[in-house]
């Protein structure tokens, strides 16, 4: 239920517009970090001989991933993403191999399951995020066009307005010369 919530609450943020996905995906990655500490102390206050160097290795590398900076766009979040499944699953399966009966670890890979749930989440933030961009620039552009095609109708409007004075103009001058020409005949 807590799981569930916690998914809700952050589809919810993501949709109305109160966090953006860059900062959520911090967020979310220093609350996993934080539970994995919290794995590592319950797993080491067990005294379980089973927390091999294995596990503490795959587990430190998690860490580091997970602390490896901020993502700035898209294509960042896609890298860091696809680093810290890579070592997410490492973990996973070591732990799954080492410690198969152990209930804390069992209980943690449903904390696994929600971290991967939220990443998904956070990457169809970015695309949809991606499409908004694309609209809005695809709308500006189309008004932008409509402005445009009115400013050139104007132009357009001005342009034979002058033609059309020129030629009156001309008819004038030719009046006049031929007026002038009789006097002088």
């Amino acid at each position: 239920m807590e799981a569930q919530r916690e998914l809700d609450e952050l589809t919810l943020q993501l949709a109305l517009g109160k966090a953006e996905a860059k900062e959520k995906f911090e967020e979310i990655k220093k609350q996993f970090n934080t539970r994995l500490s919290h794995l590592r102390k319950t797993l080491t206050t067990q005294k379980t001989g089973d927390l091999t160097k294995e596990i503490t290795t795959r587990l430190d590398e998690l860490e580091k991933v997970l602390n490896a900076g901020k993502v700035e766009d898209k294509e960042m979040f896609i890298a860091q993403k696809k680093l810290i499944l890579k070592s997410l699953y490492a973990f996973e399966n070591e732990v799954k191999k080492r410690l198969p009966e152990n209930l804390d670890t069992q209980h943690f890979a449903h904390e696994i399951e929600n971290f991967k749930l939220k990443l998904e989440i956070l990457r169809l933030k970015f695309a949809l995020k991606r499409f908004a961009i694309q609209d809005d620039v695809k709308t500006n552009m189309d008004e932008a066009r409509r402005k445009v095609s009115g400013w050139i109708d104007k132009a357009r409007e001005k342009v034979i307005a002058g033609e059309k004075k020129i030629i009156e103009i001309r008819k004038g001058v030719k009046k006049t010369y031929n007026k002038a020409e009789k006097s002088f005949s």
